[in-house]
């Protein structure tokens, strides 16, 4: 189905990052054929991430991921010198190792780290791997085939060391689509958490850190900050900025009538 414009019609999403405060959420409009991947992209650029980890979504109990040759840059395992030059084979390695380290130091922070810890080693070990989890392609489903209607929802995670959890939902459907922007930004609050923090148990240690500079129990946080984020701030959200790169994604992605028709 299309609209007067030519383009599929789209969907407007909220995504809300699960278990911070403050809340941090966005609204947004995307079309309804744009790729899984697609709506990683736009996820990555609405909340603020930097595209550095892995990501899946999960629908009920179906997966959708990247194909195995996109998650090569991250897998834990040896790394094939001959093919990349030595500093992209070190950052591969400490990629792995430093989701393995976030996955240790916390396991209070989220239950399910211990199963994932153990999926990971067994992947090392040559058992049940990381990928093994993973069902489809999320390059060729598209966003209305997973979120048919309004509140149909699904679960991003974005970095599986850190375990950001998103719920993503569907407020409205049938909206037209704006061919000199399919997607946009209609609204959000709350800063996106810094990269690499500890996920949300570390996130909330780093927003008292920003609440109560003089307390000596988050002296840790505040020097981890130092140099990175000295003026963050846990309630900022700039709708205008993140538009003027979806505008930006949305070229590069070429969503065309062809495409979204």
């Amino acid at each position: 189905m299309t609209g007067q414009s030519g383009l599929a019609p789209s969907h407007i999403l909220k995504v809300t990052l699960d278990n911070v405060e403050p809340p941090v959420w966005r609204r947004f409009q995307i079309p309804v054929s744009a790729s899984l991947d697609d709506l990683h992209a736009v996820l990555q650029i609405v909340m603020g991430w930097q595209s550095e980890h892995l990501f899946d979504f999960r629908v009920g109990k179906q997966t959708f991921s990247p194909p195995e040759e996109e998650f090569a840059p991250f897998l834990i395992e040896e790394p094939d010198i001959e093919e990349q030059d030595e500093e992209a084979a070190k950052m591969q390695v400490v990629e792995g190792l430093k989701q393995l380290v976030n996955l240790i130091e916390h396991p209070e922070a989220q239950p399910e780290r211990q199963q994932l810890l153990s999926t990971v080693l067994q992947g090392i070990g040559g058992g049940s791997s990381l990928l093994d989890r993973m069902d489809e392609d999320s390059g060729l489903v598209a966003v209305g085939e997973v979120l048919k209607r309004a509140r149909s929802r699904l679960i991003y995670t974005y970095d599986f060391g850190d375990g950001w959890k998103h719920t993503v939902v569907v407020e409205r459907s049938n909206v037209p689509t704006n061919p000199e922007q399919p997607s946009i930004c209609l609204d959000g609050a709350g800063a996106c958490p810094p990269e690499d923090c500890g996920g949300p148990w570390g996130y909330q240690r780093i927003v008292a850190a920003v609440e109560h500079p003089d307390d000596p129990d988050f002296a840790d946080e505040r020097e981890w900050l130092e140099g990175w984020y000295e003026r963050f701030d846990p309630n900022r959200f700039d709708s205008a900025e993140v538009n003027r790169q979806l505008a930006r994604l949305v070229w590069s992605l070429g969503l065309e009538p062809a495409m979204l028709g």
